[in-house]
């Protein structure tokens, strides 16, 4: 039985995508330690709060400007 499928498109990277992909698969195969523990929480939570800042920049509203 012929399984028949339209044929794939591929796209190219853009630059920064291009750099991208040769970062992380410098950091998948390169010798260099990576974090772990307490560096590894710390920058995770870092990076889950700049991705949320700019997702949603009105979660958290500044109190230290009480009028």
């Amino acid at each position: 039985m012929a399984i028949n499928r339209a044929p794939q498109m591929r796209r190219t990277l853009s630059p920064a995508a291009q750099q991208h992909v040769a970062e992380a698969l410098r950091l998948l195969y390169s010798d260099a330690p990576g974090l772990a523990g307490d560096d590894a929480l710390a920058e995770r939570e870092r990076l889950r709060m700049q991705d949320e800042a700019h997702h949603n920049p009105q979660a958290a509203l500044p109190l230290d400007r009480q009028r």
